[in-house]
């Protein structure tokens, strides 16, 4: 099936989401059929039309205090870049892929985004993976963005929602095995990535068999430390559990150092040498800015050494075409 890309008018409203601060949107309903009628996952769905999209925090109101939540941008009318592609990577579930000009096959990052309700499409951090080579795919698990679902930020009571992490990390590896049947992309090269929420989802995959390289979770799950034991606990046994290379990331004005701290210290313990936990220093002003600020901004300071790390886990596997890096 070629490529579908992006026609007609978005309507969207631009949230600073606690800790991320990217442009939100909507996809249309996830429940349209796929073409034909049929129930296979298209490669590529066209969109034709978007409704407007309320704001949402980053983490729900019971867990982070009143006066650190942010103010709402005032509304535009802008759409995704033109080399974002939508995507259907199971029944329900939209997502945005980007890739390197080219035939391929490319590595591909997998990236895991917070419990914002609307992520939107990330392209500052998307277009730092293209140039250098790689694709950049950004799935919206269940209730988020164009998914189907009930949306983990309802959920308030801190131990149902470390449970709802399982329950969702079952989308980041559908969407896992979707990449890995596209044929620009390269399936023995695909890494996980991911901030916050996202961060615990990077971890909890890595833990898995699903043929992924290295895993970069940044802040995982720095807003709910303290908060909540259920997540601490799912942290430090997902760091004892890991399977792949894991490079553990956090800004030193994130929320809590707690997840370098301890599951940190459980990831180098359980992978010497093949892990790494390093905290940068402080980044922009706020703790917000040391949160989702530094995970989706802040390449310039943590690029080379993420990039440097995803290198040395592909080298076993690093046998495809040279990538033609976006410029």
């Amino acid at each position: 099936m070629p490529r579908m890309r992006l026609q007609g008018v978005w309507l969207i409203s631009v949230v600073w989401s606690l800790g991320c601060g990217s442009a939100a949107t909507s996809a249309p309903s996830a429940g349209s059929a796929a073409p034909g009628g049929s129930a296979a996952v298209p490669e590529a769905v066209p969109v034709t039309a978007a409704l407007p999209v309320a704001a949402a925090p980053e983490q729900p109101a019971a867990t982070v205090p009143a006066a650190t939540a942010p103010a709402a941008a005032p509304a535009v009318t802008r759409g995704p870049p033109a080399d974002a592609t939508i995507v259907e990577y199971a029944p329900g579930r939209r997502g945005f892929l980007y890739r390197p000009d080219g035939a391929g096959p490319f590595p591909v990052v997998v990236w895991n985004h917070g419990s914002e309700q609307t992520p939107g499409w990330q392209p500052a951090l998307a277009h730092f993976y293209v140039g250098h080579g790689w694709a950049f795919f950004l799935p919206h698990r269940r209730g988020h963005g164009g998914s189907q679902g009930t949306w983990i930020g309802n959920e308030h009571d801190t131990a149902k929602q470390a449970a709802l992490q399982d329950e969702h990390n079952e989308d980041v590896v559908a969407a896992i095995g979707w990449i890995k049947t596209q044929p620009a992309i390269d399936p023995s090269r695909v890494v996980v990535s991911g901030c916050s929420f996202g961060g615990i989802q990077t971890m909890i995959v890595a833990a898995k068999d699903v043929g992924i390289r290295a895993a970069v979770p940044f802040a995982a799950g720095a807003i709910l430390w303290k908060h909540s034991a259920e997540v601490r606990e799912r942290l430090t046994r997902a760091a004892r559990e890991s399977k792949v290379p894991v490079f553990l990331v956090q800004a030193e004005n994130d929320y809590d150092l707690g997840p370098s701290r301890v599951a940190g210290a459980v990831l180098e313990k359980a992978g010497p040498g093949r892990n790494r936990v390093h905290v940068y220093p402080p980044y922009g002003t706020t703790v917000m800015d040391g949160h989702g600020g530094f995970c989706t901004k802040g390449f310039d300071i943590w690029g080379g050494d993420v990039l440097a790390f995803l290198d040395r886990a592909m080298k076993a596997t690093n046998t495809g075409p040279a990538a033609s890096p976006r410029r």
